[in-house]
């Protein structure tokens, strides 16, 4: 009976996941789920005398529950999902803002339609994924909203979606698994409006805004103690990711355990101080108690994320066994937590954060007792986490690297004992009114911060990014077996060595492509941007690589760089930037710095316009040659390379209309691929005599009304058309002329915001598309084109 009271715990929290990942497949709906539950309570109930029927009863009611708490949030995001565009007038309440440094989130919950006059009122989904960019009036409109607010937007809905590529994940699956069932936008800032009753902003917004105003070193005090890192500019929080210590941005059980034990002093302190106090009771039940009070108000306070939440039940559970002086059952209080965590929110249990939590606490928990002290001790924990955690980022696409066992080494104890105690006292005073004093202990606590974030940088500086695994779920499968071994290993040299293995050394394994093999032609879905492969069976040539800013998301490292290491690409012989626009080369560098790289093409003239992507190929010794017609064709592996487009002389041309044209000759089919020239240089084209003819073309300009003209796509006369555009109203790209001057040439049109990544199988005779993974989308259509303004 004792064994089995002891292991009931770990069990109820195995069902509900099982119960959760049931639902997920499909395999269980909410009635369904109900009366499995129903049933074994009633079992229970009629087996009560007898232990173990009633445990196997309570397994599969709590797994029987989590299945139906996840298909009710299925179900939720099904019901009236958007099946294509349209807008509304609607209310809705805010809830979990999400502040990122280029761009803002939020969730709308209760979302219901407003009547506007005599238009019939439309039936809306119930919860909704906002989005907008901080550079546009909704976005900064947005940004003065906090949870709470009810607001009033004239919305622009759409189906959840995501970009859809080989080797990344479906974002649309993730946002169902919480219940959202569409995404929105605001259609204009002047159309929206808070309503009566709107929370006012909470004290976490005012106490981050307020270490926000002292510079960059308040911005990571206030990630430290608050858990918002928006204020974190991308550069530190790249170097936190190279130096394997971004865990460190996020509260954990160390911030936990801090505040606990000043709570614990301070209550200790004030009870002995206290007559009827210290002589009636244990004065430590009442430190003990203040501790887990402080202990709950600071998770309340820091976001109460999942690892907050996490940590605070180990606490707890810590706290009460403590008061009781009784030990508790580690795995007993990591399985309360799992177990109430993924029963109030299963979708948690997708989410890399929690995942990543719950394994590091539970190898940790696996050696209670790390052998060693100092730094050996550290050591030694830093690579139990790292080995635990890297098939976990392996599984999600994510890139781990042994550089974090050094410098955990060193950041660990700073922040544990120097900068989180300052991020908290700089909290403590945010929470004052301002006055000299207090402005200066502020500015000295924020002088920390900043030392800690300069220092971050310049170590971060010189390392390489981690990159994503590049064999699959065979890697993963490798990747466990080798963690599982460094968790048990006796000796702590042993564990660093196999740490370093699991974290770095799944490079080793041999590459598994997906899909038909080469030679193909794959136009990634980079949303309004261009990143074309174009593969031989030894060759590969890499033209744009989408979106990256220095203040933004970049499509390179986390789209283009994961589906090339799906197809197995682990060299590229050239990387090219057809023109300097921030959407097709904004993701080269990142590339470059991934991949093992032979030569960059640019186009010629235009060098001044490209200083990042030069400094790395400066750092890392590529080959830049600039390139225009006058080069003429190029043999490079198994390619015939064909440059037909700038001229050598500039002649005042714009950026779009200097774009790199080449054509690519593969085991005899042409591809061209045209960059965003517009319509006065295809006139130029159609005018120097050159032939433009190609099997495949990439579709000038995301299919502008400027661009691909009928003249030019005749001359073309490709079979196969590619434009690469996302699906969005907003952006008017593409246009519908465009396709119907393809249905009148005769070519077929394949669009990546319809479709996903685009990808067309070479072989000899007609070329062939194959579909891959994903299905187009029948509702993404080309937005009506404006009129074409009259010429006076």
């Amino acid at each position: 009976m004792r064994g089995l009271i002891a292991w009931l715990l770990p069990c109820l929290a195995v069902a509900a996941g099982v119960g959760i990942l049931a639902a997920d497949r499909g395999w269980l709906s909410v009635a369904c789920a109900s009366g499995i539950a129903a049933v074994s309570t009633g079992a229970a109930l009629a087996a009560r005398r007898h232990p173990r029927v009633v445990a196997g009863c309570a397994v599969i009611v709590v797994a029987a529950l989590g299945a139906a708490r996840h298909a009710e949030s299925l179900a939720l995001a099904a019901r009236h999902a958007p099946q294509t565009s349209f807008d509304a007038l609607a209310d809705g309440s805010v809830r979990a803002v999400r502040r990122e440094t280029r761009w803002i989130g939020l969730e709308l919950h209760d979302v219901v339609a407003v009547q506007f006059g005599a238009l019939e009122r439309p039936v809306l989904p119930s919860r909704l994924r906002l989005t907008e960019s901080r550079e546009t009036p909704e976005g900064v409109w947005l940004a003065g909203l906090v949870e709470g607010d009810r607001i009033r937007a004239r919305l622009r809905l759409r189906p959840s979606g995501g970009l859809r590529n080989p080797g990344t994940r479906e974002r649309s699956r993730d946002t169902r698994r919480r219940g959202i069932a569409g995404e929105a936008r605001l259609v204009d800032a002047r159309l929206a409006m808070k309503l009566r009753g709107s929370a006012s902003p909470g004290i976490r917004d005012r106490l981050a805004r307020r270490l926000f105003a002292t510079g960059s070193g308040g911005a990571l005090l206030a990630a430290l103690a608050l858990g918002d890192r928006s204020g974190v500019d991308p550069e530190a929080r790249e170097a936190f990711r190279r130096l394997g210590i971004s865990h460190l941005l996020a509260v954990s059980g160390l911030h936990l355990v801090l505040v606990a034990t000043l709570g614990f002093a301070a209550v200790r302190r004030i009870a002995v101080r206290i007559p009827c106090l210290a002589e009636a009771s244990d004065v430590r039940v009442w430190a003990f108690a203040g501790a887990g009070l402080a202990a709950v108000g600071y998770a309340m306070l820091a976001g109460w994320g999942v690892p907050v939440r996490r940590a605070m039940v180990l606490l707890l559970v810590s706290l009460v066994a403590l008061g009781l002086r009784r030990r508790a059952p580690p795995l007993h209080a990591l399985s309360a937590a799992a177990l109430w965590i993924v029963i109030v929110d299963p979708s948690a249990m997708f989410a890399l954060g929690s995942q990543l939590s719950f394994i590091a606490t539970a190898a940790l928990l696996w050696d209670p007792r790390p052998a060693g002290v100092g730094w050996r001790r550290g050591l030694r924990v830093s690579a139990t986490v790292i080995a635990a955690t890297a098939p976990v980022l392996a599984a999600h696409g994510v890139g781990s690297t042994p550089m974090g066992l050094v410098a955990n080494l060193v950041a660990v104890p700073w922040t544990g004992c120097v900068l989180l105690p300052a991020s908290l006292v700089a909290t403590g005073l945010a929470m004052l009114e301002p006055s000299a004093a207090l402005d200066g202990a502020l500015a000295a606590c924020a002088w920390l911060g900043q030392v800690s974030h300069e220092i971050a940088v310049a170590a971060g500086q010189g390392l390489p990014a981690p990159l994503p695994p590049r064999s699959g779920w065979v890697g993963v499968a490798v990747g466990v077996g080798i963690a599982v071994a460094s968790v048990r290993a006796q000796k702590t040299l042993v564990r660093v060595l196999l740490a370093v293995l699991v974290s770095g050394g799944m490079w080793l394994l041999p590459s598994l492509s997906v899909g038909p093999g080469p030679p193909r032609v794959v136009a990634f879905d980079v949303g309004l941007g261009d990143a074309i492969l174009v593969e031989g069976r030894g060759t590969a040539i890499l033209v744009d690589a989408g979106w990256g800013t220095p203040r933004g998301v970049d499509l390179g490292r986390s789209v283009v760089l994961p589906a090339l290491q799906a197809l197995g690409v682990e060299h590229l012989d050239v990387l090219v930037a057809s023109h300097a626009d921030l959407d097709h080369s904004g993701g080269l560098a990142a590339l470059l710095e991934a991949l093992p790289v032979d030569e960059v093409w640019l186009p010629a003239g235009r060098l001044d316009e490209f200083d990042s992507l030069l400094a790395v190929a400066a750092r890392r010794n590529v080959v830049v040659r600039e390139k225009s017609a006058r080069v003429g064709t190029s043999r490079v592996g198994e390619f015939d390379v064909e440059i037909l487009w700038p001229p050598a002389e500039a002649n005042g041309r714009g950026r779009n209309d200097s774009s790199l044209v080449l054509r690519v000759e593969v085991e005899g089919t042409r591809i061209l691929l045209t960059g965003d020239i517009g319509r006065a240089a295809e006139r130029a084209l159609l005018a120097s005599g050159v032939d433009l003819g190609a099997d495949v073309l990439k579709l000038p300009h995301h299919g502008s009304r400027g661009s691909g003209t009928r003249a030019f796509l005749e001359a073309v006369g490709p079979e196969v058309a590619l434009l690469s555009a996302s699906c969005s109203t907003r952006s008017r790209l593409p246009t519908s002329e465009v396709f119907d001057r393809a249905e009148r040439v005769g070519m077929s049109l394949w669009w990546t915001g319809r479709d996903g990544a685009l990808w067309v199988q070479l072989r000899k005779g007609p070329v062939r598309r194959v579909v891959w993974g994903w299905q187009s989308d029948p509702n993404c259509r080309p937005p009506a084109s404006r009129p074409a303004p009259r010429r006076t």
